[in-house]
């Protein structure tokens, strides 16, 4: 434990910790599990010394100069790192003097170290550090600064919960109170980044907001608010409700009613934009009063701009019959909700586009005076859109190649695949697995899935990914245990025998390199692919896939053979598309058709809000079929994921994966 050295003691003015957090009671902030766990083992310099020896042994620089590594400066520019700060290689040449003079390593430098190798992304020195560095010699202020590197380096590279561990652990609190205001106000943003990070988003924009009054820079003011803002908008409409019922800070209740305006999409924009007004009337001294965010300006604009008339440009016989009149269903299920609220409503005009080519119907699109156009939903038709003149905003229903990129004027907006693939790869690189196994049916959907997956992970910065497809049912035991090594296994068993002459009992062994399976397959597929996993000894292994694995089915046997899989889903399937009760017994039964009815809603809903979505990317707005955003001319989706736990799709929990 940190000792108190009197050379080295806080700041006699510091307020306390629970000085600094009186301003809101405990029993107001949310609750978060707060384990008190030790994280950290005391080791002895000499093991950090020889490690960093062996590093500084290997510098790739000739007669062991170092060198600054290049850098962007403020101007882009290439550079040296910032005025002030040393170089990595420097710093380890200078602690291995330090060990030869003194025996061990000062906790100054072993800070700095760790900010050096964090700035420079040599995560295997930083680590190195962390896992060998004694704090129980510490002073106050040596422990916080350490305690700050640490965090920050945890959090800058998505290591959440070790942040979490090591500020919730029994040595970090008892410590805590006895900091300088600057170290616990420091070590407070930091914990808010990590409760982002683990998609704890309320307790993070609480923690911020109870250091409101306690910052002074303007810029770092602003800086918190916008985090604040950008926690409180990752929250679903229900929650965002339950925590104002909760709420007894006066800040954080005028913060979830301006958040809770924004992200009310059932209501047309021209009602937001009024409740925002009201909102402000109320709270002129607020935070955000002084400024409002980017996307909450937006709607007074947005309001004065909206359409009057809205073409909806759909198939309504032939092969995409069943599928367009599942959309046409939700685009008017969202439209007379609108009537039943008594908001002002566009006038809606359906047209065929089966019945003549696109050209024709845009035409007449602008001689009925349309102000948008949503759809069409065949490809065809959108990649005609591509190349003829138009000035009509238009939002498509299908989205084509990225390779053919759409004028100004079209947003693309769909049910790819491709989201969920781009989302998986994410959370897969958060959760900080190495090595993927990639399955994938032999479908064109799952091969571009694949695709994307792929094309994400590496941009990411992932590890190694095997890729295997698979054919047949037939062929899937044979695929995966070639893809597991078990065929490679078996070989050397058999050269094993040969040699020796004689039978030797046999346990086959698969590649133990892969750490994560992802799985684009359809819900029969999958089925037949889980339990072979298990077969082929990889039952242990997390698997991701998509909403295709999921028939939206209530909890049963049926599902059973998929329990422990996590994969991505829209909204209105996991919450039982309770906002248009009773669907008729079509979509109630039918997934996909399901989930274009909730497609549908959605489209109707972005129609007034494609200006604001365009105006700042930042913006999301929570819908059907997931939070929807725009980015380069395309409604990019994010969806929760869920888990199969006995048979049933249950939202994942994100503490279910840190404990």
């Amino acid at each position: 434990m940190p000792c108190s050295d009197p050379s080295d003691q806080p700041d006699q003015n510091a307020t306390p910790r629970k000085q600094l957090l009186a301003i809101v009671p405990d029993a107001a902030r949310p609750a978060i599990h707060s384990g008190k766990v030790s994280y950290w083992r005391s080791l002895t310099f000499s093991f950090l010394t020889f490690w960093l020896a062996s590093c500084s042994s290997n510098l790739p620089y000739p007669d062991g100069q170092a060198s600054f590594p290049e850098v962007i400066d403020s101007d882009g520019e290439l550079g040296h790192p910032p005025k002030g700060l040393q170089a990595l290689d420097d710093l380890l040449l200078q602690a291995n003097l330090e060990h030869d003079l003194n025996g061990l390593v000062s906790a100054s430098l072993a800070t700095q170290l760790i900010d050096a190798a964090s700035r420079e992304q040599r995560d295997e020195i930083a680590q190195g550090i962390l896992n060998t560095t004694d704090t129980s010699a510490m002073s106050i202020n040596e422990y916080a600064r350490f305690s700050l590197a640490a965090t920050q380096y945890w959090n800058n590279t998505s290591q959440f919960e070790s942040a979490y561990r090591w500020l919730h652990s029994s040595i970090f609190q008892s410590q805590l109170p006895m900091m300088s205001a600057e170290d616990q106000i420091d070590l407070s943003l930091e914990r808010s980044e990590t409760l982002y990070g683990l998609a704890q988003y309320a307790a993070s924009a609480m923690e911020r907001i109870f250091l409101e009054a306690l910052i002074d820079d303007p810029v770092l003011q602003q800086s918190n608010a916008d985090k604040i803002w950008l926690a409180l908008l990752q929250l679903d409409p229900e929650i965002l409700r339950q925590q104002y019922q909760l709420a007894k800070n006066n800040s954080y209740k005028a913060w979830l009613e301006l958040a809770i305006v924004q992200q009310n999409i059932e209501i047309d924009v021209a009602t937001q934009a009024a409740q925002i007004k009201q909102w402000q009337l109320r709270w002129p001294n607020h935070a955000a009063a002084q400024q409002l965010p980017p996307s909450v300006r937006a709607f007074e604009t947005v309001a004065k701009t909206q359409p009057n008339s809205v073409g909806v440009f759909l198939p309504l016989s032939g092969p995409l019959s069943k599928a367009s009149q599942s959309i046409r269903d939700g685009v008017a299920a969202a439209h007379f909700a609108a009537i039943a609220r008594n908001e002002s409503t566009p006038m809606l005009t359906f047209y065929d586009t089966s019945s003549q080519s696109i050209d024709e119907l845009y035409a007449r699109a602008q001689q009925d005076d349309i102000d948008l156009i949503i759809g069409p939903l065949h490809k065809d038709n959108v990649k005609a859109l591509f190349t003829m003149p138009s000035d009509i905003p238009i939002l498509t229903l299908n989205v084509i190649a990225d390779d053919l990129p759409p004028p100004l004027n079209i947003v693309q907006f769909g049910l790819s695949a491709d989201d969920e693939a781009h989302q998986l790869a994410t959370f897969a690189h958060q959760q900080r697995y190495k090595n993927i196994l990639l399955l994938h049916v032999d479908k064109g959907w799952a091969e571009r899935a694949a695709q994307e997956f792929t094309q994400q992970w590496r941009a990411q910065g992932g590890g190694s990914l095997s890729r295997q497809a698979l054919s047949t049912d037939g062929n899937y035991s044979r695929e995966i245990a070639n893809s597991l090594g078990l065929n490679q296994s078996e070989a050397r068993h058999n050269r094993l025998q040969n040699v020796l002459g004689q039978r030797l009992e046999f346990m086959p062994r698969r590649r133990q390199d892969i750490d994560c399976i992802v799985l684009f397959a359809n819900s029969q597929q999958a089925k037949a692919i889980k339990p072979l996993l298990a077969y082929h000894y990889a039952g242990q292994l997390p698997v991701l896939s998509s909403s295709q694995v999921f028939d939206g089915g209530v909890a049963g046997s049926s599902n059973r053979d998929l329990n422990g899989l996590i994969f991505s889903e829209i909204p209105w399937v996991l919450n039982s598309s309770e906002n248009y009760q009773p669907l008729p017994t079509i979509y109630r039964e039918n997934k996909s058709l399901n989930r274009l009815f909730a497609m549908g809603v959605d489209a109707y809903y972005l129609h007034g809000r494609l200006n604001q979505l365009s105006s700042n990317p930042s913006s999301q707005i929570p819908a059907n079929t997931g939070k929807l955003s725009i980015v380069d001319h395309r409604i990019v989706r994010q969806l929760p994921l869920a888990k199969f736990q006995n048979g049933k799709a249950v939202p994942l929990s994100v503490n279910s994966l840190i404990n």
